[in-house]
C-alpha cells in the first residue's frame, strides 16, 4: 500500500513539472486568434471578452489608418486632429463620413494618430494576455486537481 501511494504521488509530482498538452494547444490557438483558446478550455464568456476586445482594437486601428489603399498606409503614423467633426455639406479631407442627418449635416470622422497608437498597444496587449491565459488556465486547474487529491489521500 505504501509503494502505490508514493508511486502516485512521484506520477503526480511528474504531471506538476511539466504542463499538460491541452495547455500548449490553448496557448497555440490563442496565439493564432485570441479568444480561440479560451473557447478551447470552455470559457465560452471570456474567449467572447478577449475576441471581442482584439476586435475593438483592430477596428480602431484601420479606422485611424484611413486612407488606405496599400499595406504600407496601415504603418503610416502622420499627427492630424482626430475626432467627430459635424458639417454643413461637401467633404472633409482625410475623414471619413460615418451619417447624413435629416437636415443635411453630416458627421465625419477624421484618424487620429493617438488612437492608433493606443489601438495597437490594446491589440498587443490582448493577445499576449490570450497566449498567457490560455497556458495559465489549463496549468491552474491541473494543480487544483492534485491539491484536491493530495488532500482527499491524507483524510
Amino acid at each position: 500500500m505504501r509503494e502505490s501511494a508514493s508511486q502516485l504521488q512521484s506520477d503526480a509530482n511528474q504531471q506538476m513539472q511539466s504542463p499538460p498538452a491541452r495547455s500548449y494547444t490553448a496557448m497555440i490557438l490563442s496565439a493564432i486568434v485570441p479568444g480561440l483558446g479560451q473557447l478551447y478550455l470552455h470559457r465560452l464568456i471570456k474567449a467572447f471578452i478577449v475576441f471581442l476586445i482584439f476586435l475593438t482594437g483592430i477596428v480602431l486601428f484601420y479606422m485611424n489608418s484611413y486612407p488606405v489603399r496599400e499595406f504600407g498606409d496601415l504603418f503610416r503614423f502622420q499627427s492630424n486632429t482626430g475626432g467627430f467633426v459635424a458639417h454643413d455639406s461637401g467633404e472633409i479631407e482625410n475623414a471619413v463620413q460615418l451619417w447624413t442627418f435629416d437636415d443635411g449635416k453630416s458627421l465625419w470622422f477624421r484618424p487620429s494618430v493617438i488612437l492608433k497608437i493606443t489601438a495597437l498597444i490594446q491589440v498587443l496587449f490582448c493577445w499576449i494576455y490570450a497566449i498567457y491565459d490560455g497556458w495559465r488556465v489549463e496549468h491552474e486547474i491541473d494543480i487544483r486537481t492534485y491539491e484536491r487529491s493530495n488532500n482527499n489521500r491524507v483524510l
